[in-house]
């Protein structure tokens, strides 16, 4: 499904803030295992409020699959 448009719903179960700033929401409670996880970058991070208070929350992500 690489360079597909899609929409994903799911139960967000755990956020992961790396020291770059980057935001993995993690649909998995082990994202090397999880065949999904949402990216936001540091750069577009201000579009959002708080990205911790995503986890447990179901959400709706669309955007080309990469």
């Amino acid at each position: 499904h690489i360079g597909e448009y899609a929409v994903i719903n799911g139960l967000v179960d755990n956020v992961f803030i790396s020291n770059k700033g980057t935001n993995f929401l993690n649909f998995c409670s082990n994202y090397k295992t999880c065949p999904f996880s949402a990216v936001i970058f540091n750069s577009d991070a201000y579009k959002f409020s708080n990205v911790r208070d995503y986890k447990g929350r179901a959400v709706e992500i669309s955007g080309t699959i990469s």
